[in-house]
């Protein structure tokens, strides 16, 4: 049973649909039914939910692969949660302008943009060692 990639996929799953609807809502907002015709703000809306989509799948996918191999739960669980935290404080930092008109509050979200993206491009390839570890450690 995968219950650390479960238990991982619930709040990233969450966090996914309220960023759908987000975008939804950008586009009737702004009046753009297909496209984002380079409105900033829908552009940030699908931005935030696809970038979310997209290091999200790869994360779980590592993660149910560690865990399948017998990776312990007290190791994986902390790199889940750091996980999940990286991308909220990154897809609710880039659905805020950083335009240098915020002065600065727009460099406060851009640094949490970046901190966010650090955790992400940190666990991605920590978790794919984990991996080779899972299969390493029983052949020792």
């Amino acid at each position: 049973m995968l219950i650390v990639t479960s238990l991982t996929a619930v709040p990233l799953a969450i966090l996914f649909q309220y960023l759908s609807l987000n975008v939804i809502k950008a586009r009737r907002r702004e009046g753009i039914g297909i496209g984002d015709e380079g409105n900033e703000a829908v552009i940030r809306a699908n931005r935030a939910q696809g970038n979310l989509l997209e290091y999200s799948l790869v994360f779980l996918g590592l993660l149910a692969l560690a865990e399948t191999n017998g990776m312990p739960w007290w190791v994986l669980t902390p790199f889940a949660v750091a996980f999940c935290a990286g991308r909220a404080v990154h897809a609710f930092s880039v659905l805020f302008s950083e335009t240098a008109d915020n002065g600065r509050e727009g460099i406060a979200r851009y640094v949490w943009r970046i901190r966010g993206m650090t955790i992400t491009l940190t666990l991605i390839p920590v978790m794919a060692a984990l991996v080779l570890l899972s299969l390493i450690l029983p052949l020792l």
